[in-house]
């Protein structure tokens, strides 16, 4: 089984393609200066890092970018994006809403806007990469994971 791990920031995008049941990496990159001008940083297991300058508008594109570089035959280590059983967000604070992992609805969304002010340099980027996400992998689930669940008593 294989997920797809995000940190989405203001101008990048972190990732990393795991194999669950061997815990390898399978994959791992940044997309950088998002809305500025992009650039992907990719290395698949095995291969030397790959760097490419890239329009990236926002998060979306950014994503796309990713999906194609997990899917390219040269640089990539999947074949299909059906491969990628859900995609995991480190989600800086969860406030008095979250305090475990969620599988990504529009209720969790909205809760999810209500944290902002509590960690506003940070939700609004995690919101943007969520998003971005859904809209590339609609039919893969999408599953935050939350700082502030680490610290609950």
């Amino acid at each position: 089984m294989k997920i797809l791990v995000v940190n989405a920031g203001s101008s990048s995008l972190k990732y990393q393609l795991f194999e669950m049941e061997t815990q390898e990496v399978l994959a791992k990159g940044i997309c950088e200066r998002i809305g500025i001008d992009g650039k992907i940083t990719h290395a698949a297991a095995g291969n030397d890092k790959y760097s490419e300058n890239i329009p990236m508008s926002n998060h979306e594109v950014a994503m796309n970018a990713v999906i194609r570089m997990l899917l390219d035959e040269k640089l990539g280590c999947i074949h299909s994006m059906e491969e990628i059983y859900a995609v995991g967000h480190r989600i800086v604070h969860g406030g008095p809403w979250f305090s475990e992992a969620v599988l990504v609805d529009k209720t969790v969304m909205e809760d999810l806007h209500k944290c902002i002010d509590l960690a506003p340099l940070h939700t609004k980027p995690h919101i943007m990469g969520i998003e971005g996400c859904m809209a590339v992998m609609k039919k893969t689930p999408q599953v935050l994971v939350f700082d502030t669940a680490f610290h609950q008593t």
